[in-house]
């Protein structure tokens, strides 16, 4: 029972990581558009 739940839970790691890097990339980029804008 417990080695069929693994493949369960690496599959929801896959969709999940991606999911945080596009947050993490969007508010990157906010963050980058704000000190430039500050710096201009």
């Amino acid at each position: 029972m417990d080695i069929q739940e693994f493949p369960q839970n690496d599959v929801v790691g896959d969709s999940i990581l991606p999911e945080i890097l596009y947050v993490f990339l969007f508010f990157y980029k906010k963050l980058g558009q704000i000190e430039n804008f500050h710096q201009s």
